[in-house]
C-alpha cells in the first residue's frame, strides 16, 4: 500500500477559470488530466526519505509535481527492490539514482541532489591513497543496488551486501580493504554511539575520504506516462530552483552540501 505525503487536492474550477485556462492553453503546458499521482519507491533515508513521509527529498520531489496538481506516493524498500518494481511497473520511479543507471530506465535532465561518495579505511592502511585509482587492487564493500562500479574503472575484488552493519564489522576484522557509501550515510552510523559499540567501531581509528560526486535522479520506468511524468518535472524543477525554495528545503534540513 502507498502512503500519501500530499495535501493537494484537485479543486473545481469556476466557469471564468475555465475560460482563462483554455485561452492559456497555446503558452502553458497542456499535461494530461488523468496523471493525479506518481508512485516512488525508496530505501529509507534518515532526513531524506523517511518513514513518515519527511524529508528533503520527499518534500523537493512533492513540491515539484505539487506545481502540476500531482501528489506523490511511496512505498519503503531496500535500493534493490526499489529498482526492480521501477523494471516491472509497479512503481513509476525509484529515488536517488545515479544517472543512466540502470539501461531500461528513463531519467529527467535535472537532478535533485548529489551523493558525495565517501571511502573509509584503516588509518596507516593505505597511506598514499589518493582517491579512485587508489581503489585498484583493493577488496571493497558496499550496499547491494548501488552501482559504483558503473563509475569507476578500477580492478576490484567487489562484496556487495544487504546492510551496511555488516560491510562495517567486514571492515573492522580486515575483510574488506574499503567501504564506499554516501557520506551522509557514513555520518548517521558513525556518530551512532550504541552502533559504534555494537560493532566496536572507533571513528577515529579510520579515514574518511570523498572520491566521487554523483547527482541523484528520479528513475522511471520506461513508458508513456514517465515520458510525460519526466517532462512535468524538467518543466516545474527549475521554476522550484529559481523559486529559492530548493535552497530553503536543503537549509531546513541542514544539508551541507548544495550542488546546484
Amino acid at each position: 500500500m502507498f502512503s500519501s505525503v500530499s495535501k493537494n487536492k484537485f479543486q473545481k474550477v469556476s466557469l471564468v477559470s475555465a475560460l482563462i485556462a483554455f485561452l492559456s492553453i497555446v503558452t502553458a503546458p497542456a499535461w494530461p488530466q488523468s496523471i493525479k499521482s506518481v508512485n516512488l519507491a525508496t530505501e529509507e533515508w534518515e532526513d531524506n526519505t523517511n518513514a513518515d513521509g519527511t524529508g528533503s527529498f520527499f518534500e523537493i520531489i512533492e513540491a515539484t509535481f505539487a506545481m502540476s496538481d500531482i501528489k506523490i506516493e511511496f512505498v519503503i524498500v531496500p535500493y534493490e527492490r526499489s529498482v526492480e518494481m521501477t523494471r516491472n511497473g509497479e512503481v513509476d520511479a525509484w529515488i536517488a539514482s545515479y544517472d543512466e543507471e540502470e539501461d531500461f530506465a528513463l531519467f529527467p535532465k535535472w537532478h535533485f541532489d548529489a551523493d558525495i561518495v565517501t571511502a573509509v579505511y584503516k588509518k596507516g592502511r593505505f597511506p598514499d591513497f589518493g582517491g579512485v585509482e587508489s581503489l585498484n587492487g583493493k577488496t571493497v564493500s558496499w550496499i547491494r543496488g548501488y552501482a559504483y562500479d558503473e563509475y569507476i574503472e578500477e580492478d576490484m575484488e567487489i562484496y556487495r551486501l544487504d546492510k551496511r552493519k555488516s560491510a562495517m564489522e567486514m571492515l573492522v576484522r580486515d575483510r574488506i580493504d574499503i567501504y564506499l557509501d554516501a557520506q551522509a550515510e557514513i555520518t548517521v552510523m558513525t556518530e551512532d554511539p550504541d552502533f559504534n559499540r555494537r560493532i566496536k567501531f572507533n571513528p577515529e581509528n579510520f579515514e574518511f575520504r570523498e572520491i566521487l560526486r554523483l547527482k541523484l535522479f528520479l528513475a522511471f520506468s520506461d513508458s508513456n506516462r514517465s515520458r510525460e511524468l519526466i517532462e512535468i518535472w524538467d518543466t516545474n524543477f527549475p521554476k522550484l530552483l529559481d523559486s529559492g525554495e530548493v535552497k530553503r528545503i536543503y537549509d531546513k534540513y541542514e544539508v551541507e552540501t548544495y550542488p546546484f
